[in-house]
């Protein structure tokens, strides 16, 4: 019998390590392309954007007052500790003695409270800071997410941008060149003074144009440095062009399915929301306990002196020392507990609806932002041909000029077309790249959320 199972052990062993080989060997899915793939000092820009942006300095601010507010929330558990020192000398007049006496008077006290039972009360408080603290932290990640696509889109429009002063300058010097040609050609009688008028309008049209086109460049650069928080790069340092982007449908497809398939999508918002309904929930705990009888931990020591100066050997001391337990017991406040909790009640009522509707909208929003995808890069295929459709054009121009079939006048027509051609084809691909990042960053997918800090990450 085992020489007959023996073959098939050894076929199945073989199967085994075939298959093993065969999963191992299997191409890894392409990452989706985002801006900084292409554009190493990009990724840079936005880690450094994550401490230098005045959006994250503010967020910073805000995380240290929750961690006050945490700490404050806390401290009710903790022992109280008071002390008090009084020394004052006064004039005291007795029936007893003829005039007045002086007298120096000195006590103090020293006391320490420990809460020992409030049904919970200021545990659910602790947690609520806590829970406060928490939430800052996720509206600072929320800040940077938002953060980190802004500077990828306002660096993708620097680039084009560049395209299109390089653009504005070209024209103007060829329309400059058409004038001084216009101007010899008067100068030599071929032409008739009103002939000029035409390129010298065009020359002046083109020198408000590159203008215009500088001071728009400038104002971007501008732009960018604030939303990043660092010096923006000068036109020398900006790439000059975007390229050629190949898109990854099935890892987008991957996260696509990994989101939408989870029972509760994660977003820094839905996990804000969740834990502001934990805080509500604490808040209606601890209204419910008002009313009810508490108790503290006492102890302490006081004292009281006093000195007759007429009389040195007059003096007295009065020391306390106790330790004990403290009831308190608010029987009614007025319905204020009653309204408290309705407050409380009704604010995670307006939660939960919040939330349920802000679950639906993101889905949506994730469906959408996936189809969009798919439209930008059908968008992208057509545009990368109809832009090596104008390459093939210029290149036909430079060819017939070399062979006398062509006047230079074509050729810097073409070469404007090309400068066109240049901008539409890297808005489609920075189109494409924008679409991405804006798809990552909604799925919580985006690489960059590695530049926070691990207590902000969730």
């Amino acid at each position: 019998m085992r020489r007959h199972l023996r073959p098939i052990i050894l076929l199945v062993g073989m199967l085994g390590l075939i298959a093993g080989r065969l999963e191992a060997e299997a191409p890894a899915v392409p990452a989706p392309a985002l801006p900084e793939t292409f554009f190493p000092g990009l990724s840079e820009i936005l880690a450094n954007s994550a401490r230098q942006s005045s959006r994250m300095v503010l967020r910073e601010a805000e995380n240290v007052i929750a961690e006050g507010n945490r700490v404050q929330a806390r401290a009710p558990e903790l022992p109280s500790v008071s002390a008090g020192l009084t020394y004052y000398p006064f004039d005291m007049q007795s029936r007893n003695h003829q005039g007045t006496q002086n007298v120096d008077q000195l006590s103090y006290n020293l006391g320490v409270t420990q809460p020992i039972y409030h049904w919970g009360a200021l545990r659910d408080a602790a947690r609520t800071g806590a829970l406060g603290a928490k939430i800052a932290r996720g509206q600072t990640a929320d800040a940077y997410r938002a953060l980190i696509v802004e500077i990828r889109g306002q660096y993708l429009q620097l680039i084009i941008k560049k395209n299109g002063l390089a653009r504005a300058r070209y024209a103007q010097q060829r329309a400059e060149r058409n004038l001084e040609l216009a101007k010899l050609q008067l100068e030599r009688h071929i032409i008739a003074d009103s002939d000029t008028f035409g390129p010298t309008l065009t020359a002046e049209q083109a020198v408000l144009n590159t203008d215009r086109a500088v001071e728009d460049f400038e104002n971007a650069r501008t732009a960018f440095a604030k939303t990043s928080g660092g010096p923006a790069p000068t036109e020398a340092q900006l790439p000059d062009s975007i390229p050629a982007v190949t898109p990854a449908p099935a890892a987008l497809q991957e996260i696509y399915a990994s989101f939408t398939h989870e029972a509760e999508p994660n977003t820094f918002g839905l996990q804000i929301l969740r834990e502001q309904i934990a805080i509500e929930k604490l808040n209606y705990a601890v209204a419910a306990k008002r009313l009810r009888p508490t108790l503290n931990g006492l102890a302490g020591v006081s004292q009281n002196q006093t000195s007759y100066s007429q009389d040195p050997g007059a003096r007295y001391q009065v020391r306390d020392m106790f330790v004990g337990v403290q009831i308190g017991w608010s029987i009614f406040d007025g319905f204020a507990t009653r309204a408290v909790k309705a407050n409380s009640l009704a604010r995670r009522r307006e939660l939960e609806q919040s939330y349920r509707d802000q679950t639906a909208d993101v889905l949506e929003s994730v469906r959408s932002q996936f189809r969009q995808l798919e439209f930008s890069a059908r968008n992208l295929s057509m545009a990368e041909r109809l832009y090596a459709v104008a390459l093939n054009g210029y290149n036909f121009q430079k060819d017939n000029l070399a062979r006398g079939l062509a006047s230079q006048a074509d050729v810097d027509n073409a070469r404007l077309s090309i400068y066109d051609a240049d901008i539409a084809i890297y808005g489609a691909r920075a189109d494409y790249l924008m679409k991405v990042a804006d798809f990552l960053s909604t799925t919580l997918a985006d690489p960059a959320l590695a530049n926070l800090p691990p207590d902000l990450r969730r």
